[in-house]
Parts: C-alpha cells; sequence; structure tokens
C-alpha cells in the first residue's frame, strides 16, 4: 500500500480508483500534483523513459493522468533483443496514454554487436551493452534540445530509494514514486486497473533483453521453457570449449517420443499435500544411504524443485499448474533459488490475477534429489576456456541439467523403468525421494547482490 498517507485518499484502493477515474477532478490527483510542483515548470522539457517494465509503465500512466496538459516526451531505446512482451506492452501504453513513444534503437542489434564484436559477451563487469546500445543513442536524441533545460523522470520506487537513478550531466532527475511513497504493490495495483501487468513478470523479475547477464539461474531455467528460441540464441552466443560442448550436448531423447505420451499427460511426482511430512521422511531415510561425495562414482547428484500450485478445494487438494523452475548442485543453492523465486510471486500475484495471500498459499516447492549416470549428467561448471553470459554458468549446461531432470521426474510418474533414453543409449536414473519445502525470506545479501541488480536504464 501507499508509505504516505494524503487527507485526501484513506485507502490505496481509492486512490488507484481516482488514478483510473475522473482524472484532474479527483483529490487524488489534486494532492499528486500538490506533491510535484516542478511538472508544472513550463521552462523545461519533460522526459520520461520507458522500458516497457513495470516501474516506468506506471510511471507514465500516473504523471499523464495527474498531468493532461504537460507535454511529455516519452522515449524507448530498444536493443533489438527484448522480450515479445515489452513491445506489447508499449503498444498498450501508447493507446491508454494517447501519446507517441519515440522509440530509438542503435545501428546494431544486440546479437549483431555480439557478432561484431567477435563473440564478447556483456557481463555484470564490461557492460558495453548498455554504453553501446542505450546510453549512445539517448545522448544522440538529447543533442536535438540544445541548452534548454530538461527534466527526466525515472519510475524509482520509494523502498528503493538507495537505489543509483540512471543521471545524466545537466538533466534533473526526478524520482516521482520516492516524493509519493509509493512501493512495489502501488505499482502493480496501478497496472492491474489500467493497461495490466505486463506478462514478461510471470518468468522473470525485471525487463531488459531476454539474454540479460542479470538474470537468475532460475529465469534462465524459465527462459528455456517459455521462450526456447530466445534461449537458443543466448546458447548459440556463448563461446564453449570443446570438452564443454562434448558434455553438455549429451541430452536425453524427446520423452514424449520415446514414452508414446502426450505433453499434457506428463507431471512430476507429489507428496500428500494433506501429510507433506511424509515426502520429508521419505527423503531424510532414503539420503542416508547416498554418498556424501558423487563425484568420481558411478552415479551423479543433482538437487531439482519443482513448483506446484495447489488449491484447496473442499475435496481435496488441486493442483493447477506444476513446472520445475530450478535445478543445483547443492541443496543450499537450490533453496536460495527458490527463496528468491517465492518473494518473486508474491510481488507480482497480480500477473497470474491472483492475490498475495492466494499465491502464499497456493504456490508450493517440492524438492527432488536425482542420482544419474555419471559418465551422462555433467554437474560441472563450464571450465576456464569457455565465455559465457554469466561466469560459471552456461546455457547448454542449462538446458542440459533441466531435461535429464525432466525426463527422470516425468518416467517416475509415468510409471516407467528408472531408466531414461539418450542419444548414446539408455540411461539409469534413481529419484532419491522428495521433500516439501517452505520458502523463506531471502537475506539482505541475497536481495543486493549485486550480480543480479541490472541496469537502472535497462530495467527501470
Amino acid at each position: 500500500m501507499l508509505a504516505v498517507q494524503t487527507p485526501f485518499c484513506s485507502s490505496q484502493q481509492a486512490m488507484l480508483s481516482a488514478i483510473a477515474g475522473d482524472g484532474g477532478a479527483s483529490a487524488a490527483v489534486q494532492w499528486i500534483r500538490q506533491m510535484l510542483p516542478e511538472v508544472l515548470d513550463t521552462t523545461c522539457v519533460h522526459v520520461i523513459p520507458v522500458s516497457g517494465g513495470a516501474d516506468s509503465t506506471a510511471l507514465a500512466i500516473l504523471m499523464v493522468t495527474a498531468f493532461p496538459e504537460v507535454p511529455f516526451r516519452f522515449l524507448f531505446t530498444d536493443t533489438g533483443a527484448e522480450p515479445k512482451t515489452v513491445y506489447e506492452s508499449l503498444d498498450r501504453l501508447e493507446l491508454f496514454i494517447g501519446r507517441r513513444i519515440e522509440r530509438l534503437a542503435a545501428e546494431k542489434s544486440l546479437y549483431d554487436a555480439v557478432i561484431q564484436f567477435n563473440g564478447f559477451l556483456p557481463s555484470a563487469r564490461e557492460r558495453w551493452c548498455t554504453r553501446l546500445l542505450k546510453l549512445q543513442p539517448y545522448k544522440a536524441w538529447l543533442k536535438q534540445f540544445g541548452s534548454q533545460r530538461l527534466k527526466m523522470y525515472v519510475g524509482i520506487r520509494a523502498e528503493e530509494d538507495d537505489r543509483v537513478a540512471f543521471v545524466t550531466d545537466g538533466i534533473d532527475t526526478v524520482m516521482p514514486f520516492v516524493t509519493l511513497g509509493m512501493v512495489r504493490e502501488s505499482i502493480f495495483g496501478i497496472l492491474s486497473k489500467t493497461i495490466g501487468i505486463p506478462e514478461m513478470y510471470k518468468h522473470r523479475t525485471r525487463s531488459g533483453c531476454s539474454t540479460c547477464p542479470y538474470m537468475r539461474q532460475s529465469e534462465v531455467t524459465m527462459l528455456l521453457q517459455h521462450d526456447p528460441a530466445a534461449f537458443a540464441i543466448g546458447q548459440q552466443l556463448e563461446k564453449l570449449g570443446d570438452a564443454d560442448v562434448a558434455r553438455y550436448d549429451v541430452l536425453p531423447e524427446p520423452y514424449c517420443q520415446t514414452s508414446g505420451l502426450a505433453r499434457n499427460w506428463l507431471g512430476f511426482p507429489q507428496p500428500d499435500w494433506y501429510q507433506p511430512e511424509v515426502g520429508l521422511a521419505a527423503m531424510r531415510s532414503r539420503a542416508k544411504s547416498v554418498p556424501a561425495d558423487l563425484f568420481g562414482s558411478a552415479m551423479q547428484g543433482i538437487w531439482v524443485a519443482v513448483e506446484f500450485w495447489v488449491h484447496d478445494s473442499y475435496l481435496e487438494p488441486v493442483v493447477w499448474r506444476q513446472e520445475l523452475v530450478a535445478t543445483s548442485t547443492t541443496r543450499h543453492g537450490l533453496q536460495k533459488q527458490i527463496d528468491m523465486h517465492m518473494q518473486h510471486r508474491l510481488s507480482t500475484a497480480e500477473v497470474w490475477h491472483l492475490s498475495r495471500e492466494e499465491m502464499q498459499n497456493e504456490a508450493r516447492f517440492v524438492l527432488y534429489y536425482l542420482n544419474v549416470d555419471a559418465e551422462v549428467l555433467q554437474v560441472e561448471r563450464p571450465g576456464a576456456g569457455s565465455y559465457t553470459w554469466q561466469q560459471g554458468h552456461a546455457y547448454a549446461r542449462t538446458k542440459h541439467l533441466v531435461q535429464w531432470a525432466q525426463a527422470a521426474l516425468w518416467s517416475v510418474v509415468a510409471g516407467a523403468e528408472p531408466v531414461v533414453a539418450g542419444r548414446h543409449g539408455s540411461v539409469k536414473i534413481e529419484v532419491l525421494g522428495q521433500e516439501v519445502y517452505q520458502p523463506k525470506p531471502p537475506t539482505i545479501e541475497d536481495t543486493y547482490d549485486e550480480r543480479y541488480i541490472a541496469c537502472p536504464m535497462c530495467s527501470l
């Protein structure tokens, strides 16, 4: 809800209704105008950069509603590698506010630039993508204003007021959400009542390129399953050493093909939702026989997390959605991924047409421990001779682990033998147990891990 209470609006609901309703006549809008008097400065050019993400989109709606007379300039810098949902969100925004969004683009798209630079991928340490694809077109666009004063409005929320906004010399940066005390719930509430929440938030935490190096590993796993074409481009642009290519290229045959079952008949092993401790006990008892160090043994271990959405009806629990969301070589690493994943689910529940409370009740996670032939399952990270979007991770490795995990768990539900067909013959797989996991709030260190905080100009 709004962090700042006003004499005009007693609740967030009232304010959002006013914003989406009668415009300048509402008390809420009048309050916004009083809190942001600098917007009425007619000697300035007022610029609102938009990325297609939630924050900048909601800001554009808020500012046009509260200040309909101000000739804002809306700007989007296109990398040519954005998810399709970004462009759909921008189109809906243009229609809603009745203003044109100026769309800039560099001479080359992100992927063309990578090829031009001989495969040199951007990273958290080498952010050439922001400089080349965002900053340069933006600065070139600014030249048209000469010595005119500019104010730029950025969508930094009140709860992240310590986050560095994108700042340009000679331009005043204004953060309306911080001034108004508006937090993430407020932003998503505005979108829910107007053009809808961008679909990208179903599978990723922020806007940005489809293969952004700031994505979490669970987001890369989501990309593989929901946008395989973009995932394939990202994988193709990584440069792996010959040894890594050979290791990760060992994949299972398509399980639908080998089992004769359609995809809608495949699922993951489920615990008794009313007695989750039964699954936990089974995991603990069976894990005792697993060697602490599986490397070099005949079998290789991997942890896998599946997300189930379970509605507790009056008859029995009904699973209405299930998906593999993360893999890890360690239990701690898997739990850390799920903790962050659940926080994202709770903060974007509206995109699924659920309340935060409904998401809290229905999203449940089951951890599995799999044992796979060590000559097949390759859990080691890419070697020193490989160049990838993120250090220590490779798209090919993600695909390798996810597809073997899916095939193994599907085979259990299908009642098949613990053997999965691979390109080089049958592969033995053991599912040693399952455990219902209750996510915990991530630590401050997790939340502000610099590896996952993208450039402001890309992700506002």
